[in-house]
């Protein structure tokens, strides 16, 4: 500014090295006349960092005061005015377009304008992160299921379902494509359908999909399933089983669309659900005490 410059030796982020004392800290220089002649700005116990030259003073980042805030003084070290209050994450890459000053604060960014206010801000992705990615699907299989009949399999990669018959024929992805992420596909006992778990909406819940994808998919809302952490279809397409995150077991009746509670552990999650050939048991790992399970 008016032909001086400003300069910092051993700059560096300093949050990165967080109360740094040796003989790497920064040092702020200044030659407030730009005739070539520098001096140092100012003797602070500290590291310093990321010095701008704005309005007739030089502002940057110390952690003299043990966290690292936005500081400013007059060119020749005088005056020392602290700008933020940051007491957790330290002010970090503040920038200037010569009016005004930002900084960096955790993973938000605020104006060094005296009130605390977080600017809202709405990055964009690079391109190339926007671009379709082909991945060897083997290396991103989640989960697979057998149809009834046998001759195709329903499989999740990469948070897609996709149908696929075991020896010809196209691979199908039912549901939305991109966007949503899928889990726990399983068919139902018709072969026909597929029942999944499904986060589209910002909520996960059960649908119902159709093989040949027919008609659109039936979301089965409101059923206050939580989490489901594990799936088993009943064999005569009347239930599924379904154990969540809170350590209960339900069974979902697909025809009233209702589901009831039949068990539930304080001690872990059940798990490894399997449903008799005809329907009628049920059998599942139930945790009965801290380090033991019951079947």
């Amino acid at each position: 500014e008016d032909g001086g410059v400003v300069l910092c030796r051993n700059t560096d982020d300093i949050a990165r090295w967080k109360r740094y004392r040796g003989g790497r800290a920064g040092v702020i220089w200044v030659d407030p006349d730009g005739s070539g002649a520098f001096s140092r700005l100012i003797d602070l116990p500290g590291n310093l960092a990321s010095p701008l030259w704005l309005g007739g003073r030089i502002y940057f980042v110390s952690d003299h005061e043990y966290v690292g805030n936005l500081y400013s003084c007059l060119p020749d070290g005088t005056d020392l005015q602290r700008h933020t209050e940051a007491d957790g994450f330290y002010v970090r890459h503040p920038a200037t377009d010569g009016r005004r000053i930002v900084y960096g604060l955790g993973a938000d960014l605020f104006p060094a304008s005296g009130e605390s206010r977080r600017l809202e801000a709405a990055p964009r992705s690079p391109r190339t992160q926007l671009q379709r990615r082909f991945v060897h699907a083997p290396r991103f299989l989640e989960d697979y299921a057998l149809h009834p009949e046998g001759h195709s399999l329903v499989l999740t990669v990469r948070g897609k379902p996709v149908i696929l018959g075991n020896w010809e024929g196209a691979a199908v992805q039912p549901g939305v494509r991109h966007g949503v992420r899928h889990r726990l596909a399983r068919y139902l006992a018709d072969g026909e359908r597929v029942v999944l778990v499904s986060d589209e909406g910002g909520e996960e819940a059960l649908e119902l999909h159709r093989v040949d994808g027919s008609a659109p998919p039936e979301r089965l809302d409101g059923l206050g399933l939580g989490r489901v952490i594990a799936l088993a279809v009943d064999p005569s397409g009347r239930r599924l089983a379904v154990a969540n995150h809170r350590h209960e077991l339900h069974l979902v009746d697909l025809e009233s669309r209702e589901a009831t509670r039949i068990d539930h552990s304080p001690y872990g999650r059940c798990g490894d659900l399997a449903c008799s050939a005809d329907g009628g048991w049920l059998a599942y790992v139930w945790p009965c005490c801290e380090g033991a399970i019951a079947s």
